[in-house]
Order: C-alpha cells, then structure tokens, then sequence
C-alpha cells in the first residue's frame, strides 16, 4: 500500500463532503487521513469522512486490513511535508528543522517567503535564507498566541486610604460636688429649754453628681 495510491483513492470520496485531502501518512500499522476546509471541522465532519474513506479503501480492493484507520484535522499547527504544504503555508510563521552542510540538524523559526519546487525561503530575523527539500527533516507552521490582556486590579485589591483617627474627645472636667451646708440648728428658746420638747434640725442633702 502506497500513498500515492491511497491518495488517488481519498482525494476524490472527501471532496463531495466539502473536504480537501491535507496528508496522508503509512505509519506502522496506522494508516493517518489528514482532511480539511474553509472553516471549523466538527465530529460529525471527521465521522462522515472515516465512513467514505473506509468504505472507499474496500471497494478499490486495497487491503488496509492491517492499518489502523484514522482520520483527522490538521489542528493548529500543521505539519509541512509536501510542496504543496509549503506553498499553502506561505507568510505565516513556520519552524523548520533542517541539516546543515556538515550534516548537523538545526531548528530554524521564520516568516515562510515563498516555496517551489526545489525548495523554501525563509525570512530569519530580516535575512533571507533558502533551504532544499532534502535538507529538511521536520517542518511545521506555529499558532502564535495573541497578546495577553492587561490585568484589571480588582477592587479588592485596591489599597484603601488610611482612614485617619478620630482626635480623642477630652474627658470633661468632672463637676465638684458642692459642699453640703453645715447643718444649722436654729434653735430658739423661749426661757429654759422645754424638757422633752422635739428639736427640729434643718438638713441639706447633697447635690447627686
């Protein structure tokens, strides 16, 4: 089982479904359908395409008996192994991992300027850097991440102004208790004090405080 062959096979069952043929890759013992289209891919998209691809592979007598069957979108970042990936993926960013002259593989992470049939150019940091097929080992695009949005203070959060003491209320001068009057005993005698008359004494309570 071959991948142009499998693809001559996929290619013309997905297309009725609003689907393009993205990839596929014999892996193993997994047989991996990379589909996709203008817009959001859902299950029942991916579900309705594992049916006609699956009942396709049979009636064209290929024998993926032993392959395990998947099919799937892209995702975010998609993998670049074709020309035909390179070409779709021109000006977005890609990372790229490629050997050198001496054979040392290094990672490179770029604006993808263009591609044909030979090879890519990348823009590296302003510099414009071509890269052959051959040479690349892995490439993929890279999903770049919005700004992060500025972090609101809560309320809570927020330091409160002091609130600042109230001045002391000065205690009142307590009220002196008056003096109580002396008590005065005003006692008027006719001559000789009457024996066992009743004295009569005059008495100031003192004021409560």
């Amino acid at each position: 089982m071959r991948v142009e062959e499998v693809s001559a096979v996929i290619e013309p069952v997905v297309a009725p479904l609003g689907l393009d043929l993205f990839d596929v890759v014999i892996d193993a013992k997994t047989l991996r359908v990379t589909v996709e289209r203008d817009g959001d891919l859902d299950l029942d998209a991916i579900t309705h395409a594992t049916r006609a691809v699956s009942a396709a592979l049979d009636s064209a007598g290929i024998d993926a008996g032993a392959y395990a069957l998947e099919v799937s979108s892209p995702g975010l970042e998609r993998p670049l192994r074709t020309p035909a990936h390179f070409t779709g993926a021109v000006g977005a960013t890609v990372s790229v991992k490629a050997r050198d002259a001496a054979g040392v593989a290094n990672r490179h992470r770029g604006v993808l300027l263009g591609a044909d049939d030979a090879g890519i150019e990348l823009d590296l940091d302003g510099q414009n850097t071509t890269i052959a097929y051959d040479k690349i080992t892995q490439a993929r695009t890279v999903f770049e991440w919005g700004p992060t949005p500025a972090k609101t203070r809560s309320r809570a959060n927020k330091a409160k102004k002091p609130i600042k003491a109230k001045k002391p209320i000065k205690a009142k001068r307590p009220i002196k208790a008056k003096r109580p009057s002396s008590a005065k005993s005003a006692e008027k005698s006719v001559g000789a004090p009457m024996t066992g008359a009743p004295t009569k004494t005059l008495t100031t309570k003192r004021d409560d405080v």
